[in-house]
């Protein structure tokens, strides 16, 4: 068939999705009125001979991980991919205290270079209480609210877990991670990691680079799986694509209230559920991410694109404020002049990396010819925009930050 679909479910029980028993009711899905959960949704992608891909978190119910993992055990044996999820902002700040690492920042595509052993720490301790269950190698990894950087997939690599489904250009637009592909096909990381993206939409990325729209179930009211003559339309999914992501979570068959809580109300999610992969079926081989690895691995899936990890790097906050010194331009060997007395390299910012990359503020302006043609020939044309005038002193290069994710 050569066109493959992978149906990702992150399992999780979130302290904000239920007031009580959060595994039993957000991944089992056990209500008073009626169950909706991983066992139905392994029942009904099995009618289609497919396989779920389940992101377990190991965070976000700490105090119940003796449950997760019988949930993990479960859908094991039951044929389904048990893979990695964390969600490491809800563990308890004791947690890291007890181990010896800071507690901040809470949110994992934060982390720097300080961080790089707790990050490490996360990803060992989790996949290996996951792998003793499995009795295999964890494949893959997805962070929680896909949020990651470069140190991510350094770590991956060096925990030998070969491929990450963090890739969405939804979250590179409102901040959750430093850097997104432009690819809705699986690539390959400059360290040899493969990212497989969720699959998206944007109508209007030329004009709106923030309207995004991911394909998941439930499924939303734009982005809809039809059949070939209906493709055009747009936000389209459909067997046009070679290659899908879906994304869904634990709770997907259930229904939420006015506080944010998860609920059964009946069974129309599942029976959805079952009418969308009847069509897919039909198109797709639905495959996991073992699958995924083993056709890449034999050639059936080519990788014919690669992205540097280093444009994932994260830059803190901190260094946007930093205000350079006279000396620390003249190491750089950078020459500045004055726009009418005030130094003009007050809201500038730099942070040497691999490449020297510069950093800088909105609008801020530096007067050199040579750093006009430093920039322009080194791939900072990615980072920002660049325009120049005349002034008394010279030409001024005015450098605008392009992309809001580079500087938080």
């Amino acid at each position: 068939m050569n066109r493959y679909l992978l149906i990702t479910n992150d399992t999780e029980a979130l302290p904000n999705r239920a007031t009580e028993d959060h595994v039993r009711r957000l991944m089992w899905g056990e209500h008073d009125n009626g169950v909706a959960g991983v066992r139905e949704m392994t029942s009904i992608v099995k009618e289609f001979n497919g396989k779920i891909t389940f992101f377990i978190d190991m965070c976000g119910a700490l105090d119940r991980k003796t449950e997760v993992l019988d949930v993990a055990r479960w859908l094991d044996e039951n044929g389904q991919d048990v893979e990695l999820h964390l969600h490491p902002e809800y563990l308890p700040q004791d947690y890291w205290s007890n181990l010896g690492f800071r507690s901040k920042p809470v949110w994992i595509n934060q982390y720097e270079e300080v961080d790089r052993d707790r990050l490490r720490h996360l990803i060992k301790t989790f996949s290996g209480e996951l792998e003793a269950v499995i009795s295999r190698k964890v494949n893959a990894y997805r962070s929680g609210s896909f949020r990651w950087n470069s140190m991510t997939l350094e770590v991956l690599k060096e925990c030998g877990i070969p491929l990450s489904f963090n890739n969405t250009q939804a979250s590179q637009a409102i901040g959750q991670c430093p850097y997104a592909a432009h690819m809705q096909k699986p690539f390959r990381w400059s360290n040899g990691i493969i990212e497989v993206p969720v699959t998206e939409r944007n109508f209007l990325s030329s004009t709106r680079n923030d309207w995004w729209v991911r394909y998941q179930y439930p499924l939303c009211s734009l982005v809809r799986y039809r059949s070939w003559p209906l493709s055009l339309i747009p936000y389209s999914v459909s067997s046009r694509d070679e290659f899908l992501v879906c994304l869904m979570h634990s709770w997907s068959f259930l229904y939420r209230d006015p506080s944010g809580y998860e609920y059964y109300r009946d069974d129309d999610r599942k029976e959805e559920f079952r009418i969308m992969l009847k069509k897919m079926s039909r198109d797709f081989d639905l495959i996991d991410s073992r699958d995924l690895k083993d056709l890449i691995d034999t050639g059936k899936i080519q990788i014919d694109h690669t992205e540097d990890v280093s444009k994932a790097v994260y830059v803190p906050l901190s260094l946007k404020r930093e205000r350079l010194t006279r000396e620390k331009l003249r190491m750089l060997n950078i020459n500045v002049s004055r726009d009418h007395g005030k130094d003009v390299h007050d809201d500038f910012s730099v942070k040497p990396l691999a490449k020297e990359r510069f950093y800088g503020g909105i609008g801020c302006c530096l007067f050199s010819n040579t750093l006009n043609k430093y920039l322009m020939s080194d791939d900072n044309l990615r980072l920002y925009s660049f325009s120049s005038k005349k002034t008394l002193d010279g030409t001024c290069v005015v450098i605008k930050k392009r992309y809001f994710n580079k500087i938080e």
